[in-house]
């Protein structure tokens, strides 16, 4: 029986935060903020990411930057329209004032957290800024990636984003940008991750006590999550529209079956958590909304707590453990490595701006 139809909408938060809404790097240079630190280093630009799924070198404001051999003065026209010059700094202006702060503040992180890494003994490399690309891409193609079986669908995931990208009107090189600012907090993080017995204890809860099993139909917009609950109501097999009209890859092929999971999973967007276990077994959900994705779900059954020896699962809880606490740690120290830096700021409209986007961030 399907429930009344109801939309229920939920955000996926990509911790700390996988897209940003400042421009690319390519344009921070030219927003003269060189002089902005105030111990007088160089502001550069990260390289260019290159072609989709490439990454950027990794790199902070020290980074070497090539630079084209006619490259113009700040004060030289930008561009000539119909034989009438368009001055550099009103365009420059405009970025500052819109998006300058947004850009600047990654650029601040960013460079922190690379000397914080290199204070620890950490190093970062180019494998790991795109273990980073792939893992944001994975969450933005598919809210369920932590219980879903399967590899990455490159192809499908690189749509997705661009398609995110241009909603937020964002560059690829910001989204690299922030693939870096995450995997130097990553590295910081993870290496100073304490895990208690205590948590291992609540992980084993989660991963042994009582569990659901569902299965899912995922479709990319309200018109095709209808069409799917149309079929349902006719008495279509779940499973079978699961195969032939779910966009997920991964679990399209399996009939929609998710990895069982318990009520405080928090790999399960909470939403779809509270609908699962409040279903009766073989009953169907109304359409809920996880980021830009439409899902139903289906019950298949309850599955009672499981006696495992706790210490030969260890790894895979403090697997589970370590992967829990990260992101929330990076998110923080984001935050943390922000609130620390000592800025000083020179261009007058790039100081108003950032100090406008901190304001709300200081009063609480």
């Amino acid at each position: 029986m399907l429930a009344t139809r109801r939309i229920y909408l939920v955000q996926v938060a990509l911790a700390p935060t996988v897209l940003c809404g400042c421009p690319s790097p390519q344009k921070v240079e030219s927003l003269s903020v060189g002089g902005a630190w105030q111990r007088q280093t160089e502001t550069r630009p990260l390289p260019a990411a290159t072609s989709t799924g490439q990454s950027p070198e990794v790199g902070g404001l020290d980074a070497p930057i090539e630079r084209p051999a006619s490259s113009t003065t700040h004060d030289s026209p930008i561009a000539v329209v119909d034989g009438r010059a368009v001055p550099r700094a009103r365009l420059v202006e405009l970025l500052l004032r819109s998006h300058g702060a947004a850009a600047f503040e990654q650029l601040v992180v960013l460079d922190c957290a690379i000397h914080l890494a290199a204070e620890k003994g950490l190093t970062v490399g180019r494998e790991d800024v795109a273990h980073e690309y792939d893992k944001a891409l994975q969450r933005l193609s598919d809210p369920l990636a932590g219980i879903t079986p399967g590899v990455l669908d490159r192809a499908s995931a690189e749509r997705v984003l661009d398609s995110i990208l241009s909603e937020r009107n964002t560059s690829r090189h910001e989204f690299h940008l922030r693939m870096e600012v995450n995997v130097y907090l990553r590295a910081i993080v993870e290496s100073d991750l304490v895990i208690t017995d205590a948590q291992l204890r609540a992980e084993y809860e989660r991963s042994y006590g009582r569990r659901v099993q569902v299965r899912h139909i995922q479709a990319a917009s309200l018109a095709a999550i209808d069409a799917v609950l149309r079929r349902l109501q006719a008495g279509e097999d779940f499973a079978e529209t699961a195969r032939r009209h779910s966009v997920n890859p991964n679990t399209a092929a399996t009939g929609g079956l998710l990895a069982p999971f318990s009520a405080d999973d928090d790999r399960v967007p909470e939403l779809l958590r509270k609908e699962a276990f409040a279903l009766e077994a073989g009953r169907t959900s109304a359409a809920i909304r996880v980021g830009a994705w439409y899902h139903v779900l289906k019950l298949d059954q309850v599955l009672p707590p499981q006696a495992a020896d706790f210490d030969r699962v260890r790894p895979d809880l403090e697997r589970a453990v370590r992967s829990r606490l990260t992101e929330p740690a990076m998110a923080e120290l984001y935050g943390r490595l922000l609130a620390d830096a000592a800025i000083v700021i020179h261009d007058p409209i790039l100081k108003d701006a950032f100090q406008a986007r901190r304001a709300p961030a200081a009063a609480r």
